[in-house]
């Protein structure tokens, strides 16, 4: 049945989306489904944002608050004299956007382009990887530490209420990290259940495909190379290897793709406003990185809304909006970790005695070995050795060799023409000119700015825009031969490199099929590379004991995401073993504690070793070389009449 509920809201909260589109952005296909696919997740995204700060985050509360708000979307946007044509233009839009990955692969295929191997790639790689996640357990190392229990906690306390976890860098991040990309999972979790909260990325792909596509045909008029050079966009691997896991990397890039085509339009009217600043919203919701980017662009789009207000009440009244729009979607989390922690960005710790700024954390995001790193860029492929966090070769074998070089030569053009312009003065420089420069340049000096400038996954933004670089370079018609010649390399390259990361999704395509013929159950119980979770016969006790409303508790878990059951129904508590153990049982009594996880060998551990009669540990094989936990469950109490407790007996439940 949740299945069903969660279908038929996201079909209307989409039909909603396409109502508002289809009205203002019919210029052209793309256009279309990259503003429904924008409105859609602003649709789902809000209603679980609003319930979830104000603690009333339950199934019943957001299908009835979904409803309300996409019913009320899908009115205004067909409201008027015409509501009858306009219903109909919205389901023939819905259609035009179904049929756009056929329609692209037609028309390249029938153009005898290279783009039709990318639009073929990119329509198979977000099929399999969907089923992967239907298939396999989890496997994201980050997913399953801090960005799982974001969602899960959320579903347990009914909303964003801060939770007390372990004082460590990442395990901290579930209070502190934005909110945007959890809300889309809790909308694909809560009226279901784990297996759906990994097709998050897929979502956000679409955004990165539709805007990078809508983006570059405004930068160069060979559409058929803007297509091609999108699916190499997506072929990267800090970009395509993020479709299963709970990164939020790659969601970013996604929105911000997104922000640039509505901030940067040729003429900005007041709709463009305001789904640029849904979209800069999204973009500071998602990321940290989006404290940076927000700004910057936010000023871009107010000033070129000044030059479209016709009225100074008009801009104000207008830029007002926006702001308050920007802010809703991204500042909660932001206040929260400033009152709370004195820091907006905790746990990262924030130095600059430039600025004269000092912001306490718990560690310090610079990554080290950089040298070793851009060694890393121009080495020769390595195989089997990408994952999901790709760290290694995360840029792939092409993009180092043809778009950077590419790109370079176009970052020193840029400042040239418009220094020229500046000299000349004859007329406002080209669109196109605007456009990339606005585009590049903030980019490239964030990159130069970042502490992780060199791992990959961290800057997708920078690899979308090197990218666009090289289209803007090879726009001209003398350029149109060498301009599909990198095309053709780049996607080539590009599903090679993939075809070489295996298991970089964490099932080999083997596994997939073997577990395409288990049952659920056993599916969440398969060990995998890259793998951490609950594999064997602690899965399989997991499984059978932990029920709706059991309390799992842990004074150490390396991987917390996994202490939850399937349905995300019991309840998962950390409580540190304090030095009295009579205080630490009683307090474990207290919650009604069933499952506990420790460390080896630490306080809690030998605590619970001293009560055997009352807690059990449970033998566990080392099923990954990253995950071998210490389980204790409790015991049944037994009754006066020799038998188990009704009261506490797991089997009882």
């Amino acid at each position: 049945m949740g299945f069903v509920v969660l279908g038929l809201l996201s079909l209307l909260a989409f039909f909603a989306a396409v109502c508002v589109a289809v009205r203002f952005y019919d210029e052209s296909r793309a256009e279309l489904a990259l503003s429904a696919c924008l409105y859609f997740v602003g649709l789902i995204v809000v209603p679980v944002h609003l319930l979830g700060w104000i603690d009333s985050l339950y199934p019943l509360s957001l299908a009835l608050s979904s409803l309300g708000l996409s019913s009320g979307v899908v009115a205004a946007g067909i409201a008027g004299e015409l509501w009858q044509i306009r219903l109909r233009a919205a389901g023939r839009a819905m259609i035009r956007i179904a049929a756009l990955p056929w329609q692209a692969a037609v028309w390249a295929f029938r153009a005898r382009s290279i783009a039709f191997v990318g639009v073929v790639g990119v329509v198979g790689i977000l099929v399999w990887t969907a089923w992967l996640t239907w298939l396999a357990p989890h496997g994201s190392w980050d997913g399953l530490v801090y960005h799982e229990p974001m969602v899960n906690y959320a579903i347990q306390y009914n909303g964003f209420a801060l939770v007390d976890v372990p004082r460590t860098p990442a395990v901290q991040q579930v209070n502190s990290a934005p909110r945007v990309p959890s809300c889309v999972s809790v909308w694909l979790v809560i009226f279901t259940d784990r297996r759906l909260v990994e097709l998050r990325p897929h979502l956000f792909s679409l955004l990165l495909l539709l805007g990078f596509y809508v983006l570059t045909c405004k930068l160069t008029e060979r559409r058929l190379d803007a297509l091609g050079l999108t699916a190499a966009l997506f072929f990267v691997p800090a970009i395509a290897l993020q479709l299963r896991s709970l990164y939020t990397d790659a969601d970013f890039v996604g929105v911000l793709l997104a922000a640039f085509c509505y901030v940067l339009r040729t003429k900005l009217r007041l709709v463009d406003l305001l789904t640029a600043a849904l979209a800069l919203g999204l973009v500071g919701g998602t990321k940290h990185t989006g404290i940076v980017f927000v700004p910057i662009y936010g000023v871009i789009l107010l000033w070129r809304w000044r030059a479209g207000a016709r009225t100074r009440g008009r801009f104000w009244a207008a830029g007002v909006c926006a702001v308050v729009i920007i802010g809703a979607l991204m500042l909660p989390t932001y206040l929260r970790n400033t009152v709370t922690f004195g820091n907006p960005i905790w746990p990262r710790r924030v130095s600059s005695e430039t600025l004269d700024l000092h912001l306490k954390g718990l560690h310090n995001p610079n990554l080290r070995d950089k040298i070793g790193r851009v060694r890393d860029l121009f080495r020769p492929p390595i195989i089997k050795r990408q994952f999901l966090d790709t760290k290694d070769n995360g840029y792939g074998n092409a993009f180092p060799f043809v778009v950077l070089p590419l790109a370079a030569i176009a970052l020193v053009l840029i400042p040239v023409r418009l220094g020229g312009w500046l000299i000349r003065r004859r007329g406002p420089p080209s669109a196109r000119l605007r456009r990339i420069a606005l585009i590049a340049l903030p980019c490239m000096v964030v990159l130069s700015l970042s502490p992780s400038f060199l791992w990959a996954r961290y800057n997708g933004y920078a690899i979308a825009a090197a990218m666009a670089l090289v289209l803007w370079l090879l726009g001209r018609e003398k350029w149109r031969d060498l301009s599909q010649v990198v095309v053709g390399i780049m996607v080539i390259l590009g599903l090679i490199t993939l075809s070489w990361s295996d298991p970089g999704w964490c099932v080999p395509a083997k596994t997939a099929f073997e577990l395409a013929r288990k049952g659920t159950v056993e599916r969440t119980q398969v060990s995998l590379p890259m793998s951490n979770h609950l594999a064997g016969r602690l899965g399989q006790l997991h499984h059978a004991e932990i029920g709706e409303g059991d309390v799992v508790a842990y004074t150490f878990c390396r991987f917390p995401a996994d202490l939850w059951n399937e349905a995300i129904s019991n309840t998962v508590v950390y409580t540190p073993a304090s030095k009295n153990g009579e205080d630490f049982l009683a307090r474990l009594d207290e919650l009604r504690v069933e499952w506990i996880f420790v460390k080896a060998n630490d306080r809690g551990h030998r605590i619970l070793d001293q009560y055997p009669d009352s807690w059990e540990q449970i033998p566990v094989e080392k099923v990954t070389p990253h995950f071998s936990p210490v389980v204790f469950r409790r015991r049944p109490v037994a009754s006066k009449s020799g038998g188990a407790s009704p009261t506490t007996s797991r089997q009882s439940r």
